[in-house]
């Protein structure tokens, strides 16, 4: 059984799991509850496999198309994989753009993950790779990945954390981040996630610049990421 709460009236609701065919509301206000972000790409697969499948298949024959146009140049040329439309490719740093879908990348930990978190990037051609770890022991909980202008809700366990994030326009995998021009942050408060009552105590976090804001950032180096 696990406890999710409703971002809409607050209300927490016990239900007994999440499905890719049924989504499930609030008992309250009957509104959308939060869900794991592979649940969400799992239904969104299932509703529209034809055109996924469509592409894939136009895609595979665009890239077939393109190698044997390269042999038959007559030219000795490699084919590096297109860059994602989302990124603006700067110099090459010796190594190849990776595609990446916005949304959980990993998650560290076999806890139950019942406390809302909400991330907001900045609008921009930059991208964020978002790291959760454990404030005390530093350990990673989860990473995601965000495009900029978008909001990302997740769950994460109970605990204390700090929120650090990677930024650039072009993804190398997680072995290279951003390549060299990778910026490296970190807020510079924890936050504490707890049942408090009935209640599951969460955040809603924007890294973007405000004024009067109540988030500050510092820079910290790769080493520390």
């Amino acid at each position: 059984m696990k406890v999710s709460q409703c971002v809409n009236c607050g209300a927490m609701n016990r239900i007994a799991g999440y499905s890719i065919s049924k989504q499930v509301f609030c008992g309250r206000c009957h509104e959308p509850l939060l869900e794991p972000s592979p649940i969400k790409w799992a239904r969104f697969a299932k509703k529209y496999i034809y055109w996924i499948v469509l592409v894939a298949i136009i895609g595979g024959a665009l890239v077939i198309d393109q190698v044997q146009t390269t042999k038959g140049s007559g030219y000795s040329q490699s084919y590096s994989p297109p860059a994602p439309s989302r990124f603006t490719v700067e110099a090459n740093p010796g190594y190849p753009p990776v595609g990446i879908m916005q949304g959980v990348q990993n998650v560290f930990t076999k806890a139950a993950q019942i406390a809302p978190l909400s991330i907001r990037t900045p609008t921009g051609e930059e991208s964020y790779f978002v790291k959760v770890v454990d404030a005390y022991s530093q350990n990673p909980i989860i990473t995601l990945f965000m495009h900029g202008g978008q909001t990302l809700e997740v769950n994460v366990p109970l605990g204390t954390y700090r929120i650090k994030y990677a930024t650039g326009k072009t993804w190398y995998g997680e072995q290279h981040m951003f390549g060299p021009n990778t910026r490296y942050n970190e807020a510079d408060k924890t936050f504490t996630f707890a049942v408090n009552g009935d209640q599951i105590s969460g955040y809603t976090i924007q890294l973007i610049k405000q004024v009067n804001g109540n988030l500050h950032t510092k820079s910290i180096p790769a080493s520390q990421f």
